[in-house]
């Protein structure tokens, strides 16, 4: 694949980069420095064993940074296996198996790898203040769970969904966590106290909202 970047205030291509055969995912650090992708890697698409690349480019001169080997993701996988943390220092990927691994994005080098699941974990996100790793767990866990973003040390979990968890995702803010999952409801949770403040429950292709006080939670 050669996808280009580009000088934003001024439209303008740099340089192309080519990164590899299939890519499944790509994104820019927080200070818009270096891309990231992830490359299914050739041969792989028709076994079980999927392989990918994750490899960093420099945004400016397309030159590659650095590329290692990642444990791959079915191409079908379409929830939110990658995520930086908000200081662009690390890289989590949700890997096979129950894997999930935090990678500097400096150098690639490995931070720590945790099984966080026995199943596949299909979410993974940062806290705002970049000390906590969140994963949503596999098909058969409801729970989220939360590890010391530096050291992969379990850091307890937040009860609530009946279901597995499909998407996490913090207010702009930072002050709340969202989640979403197969239980058809999105939880809104006070980050910090970790406490729930809202349900929003699918009803006939409508939703309400369920409040421990009164009143409609602000999203925004």
């Amino acid at each position: 694949m050669s996808s280009p970047s580009w000088t934003l205030p001024r439209k303008k291509e740099t340089q192309p980069i080519r990164s590899g055969n299939s890519t499944q995912w790509i994104g820019f650090t927080p200070d818009d420095r270096q891309i990231l992708t992830v490359s299914l890697r050739p041969g792989t698409e028709m076994r079980r064993d999927f392989s990918s690349d994750l490899a960093a480019w420099d945004v400016d001169t397309g030159r590659l940074l650095w590329q290692r080997a990642i444990g791959g993701l079915p191409p079908w996988v379409r929830w939110r296996p990658y995520a930086f943390s908000p200081d662009g220092a690390a890289f989590a990927a949700a890997l096979p198996f129950g894997r999930v691994q935090v990678l500097e994005t400096k150098d690639g080098s490995e931070r720590f790898t945790i099984t966080a699941t026995e199943e596949q974990s299909l979410c993974v996100m940062f806290s705002p203040d970049n000390s906590t790793l969140l994963t949503g767990a596999g098909f058969s866990d409801r729970n989220i769970h939360l590890w010391d973003a530096h050291s992969g040390e379990a850091r307890g979990s937040l009860e609530g969904h009946s279901s597995y968890v499909s998407d996490l995702l913090f207010t702009p803010d930072g002050s709340r966590l969202i989640s979403s999952s197969a239980d058809q409801t999105i939880r809104l949770w006070d980050w910090k106290t970790r406490r729930p403040t809202g349900v929003l429950r699918a009803q006939l292709g409508r939703g309400r909202w369920d409040c421990p006080g009164s009143g409609r939670p602000d999203l925004g």
